[in-house]
């Protein structure tokens, strides 16, 4: 086991996309966080707005990027496999297709863990040059900022597995691409507007429950409802669901790992 994490690792590191995509998640936020940071200039800042600043925004936006790009990572681990009929070196490198699974799993969660905190030191460092002592001056280990620290690598990592479970089910780069921008993108708004129907109100509640709906409770200040669905998941439970889905996908990749031709 320890071979097939380390061959994944060696694999993750040589290859220039694994880079790239960190850089850009890291300039993205470092770009989104000096834009918040400008604008938190002229006042106090309470821990919603730095909470803001740290994950870039995330609390607002559907994309969180460094959660985007390390799900693209996650889709590139194994769909470049199928891609480039690689995945038959792989298995003959090592056998037991749990293992090769098991090593893409931790090593790709291992690599958005990283990306992620990284991401959160340079939110940090550049609201401390934006900011000044403004940052130094705030309870960082009261509230609820270390908890949404947490649940904002907890939110990437989950993100990445995601990518990847889509990659081994569908067995197809675009494809897996394409659907882990439409679910938080497209499929999760269309289906808060269809329960925000009245014929709809006794199951409105299910929105809550839909992935990126609940994970993202993981990064709220104060626990809060998305679109209004009613009693809110804590941040807790929220990580718990989407941890639900991702581990779902995860089992059903396993299985067909285990059963599909390479």
């Amino acid at each position: 086991m320890i071979r097939a994490i380390r061959y994944e690792l060696i694999r993750l590191r040589t290859i220039r996309s694994t880079w790239w995509l960190a850089l850009l998640s890291l300039l993205a936020t470092g770009s989104i966080s000096w834009a918040i940071a400008a604008n938190l200039r002229a006042g106090p800042l309470d821990v919603a707005d730095i909470a803001v600043l740290l994950t870039g925004g995330a609390l607002y936006s559907p994309l969180v990027p460094p959660a985007v790009f390390m799900a693209v990572l996650g889709v590139l681990a194994l769909g470049h496999e199928y891609r480039y009929s690689s995945i038959r070196a792989t298995l003959t490198a090592i056998p037991r297709r749990s293992r090769v699974l098991a090593a893409k799993t931790l090593a790709v969660a291992l690599a958005a863990a990283v990306v992620a905190v990284l991401s959160l030191a340079v939110g940090w460092g550049v609201g401390f040059a934006v900011l000044g002592e403004q940052m130094l001056d705030l309870p960082w280990t009261e509230h609820s900022l270390p908890r949404i620290s947490g649940g904002y690598v907890a939110f990437v990592v989950l993100s990445a597995l995601l990518g990847l479970a889509l990659a081994g089910l569908f067995r197809n780069v675009p494809a897996a691409l394409v659907a882990i921008l439409v679910i938080p993108l497209v499929l999760e708004p269309v289906l808060a507007v269809v329960l925000g129907f009245e014929a709809l109100r006794p199951v409105r509640e299910a929105g809550k429950f839909l992935p990126f709906a609940a994970g993202r409770q993981m990064l709220v200040p104060s626990v809060s409802t998305p679109a209004g669905y009613g009693e809110p998941l804590t941040p807790v439970s929220g990580g718990l669901t989407m941890s639900a889905y991702v581990a779902a996908l995860l089992a059903l990749c396993w299985a067909f790992f285990a059963r599909r031709d390479a």
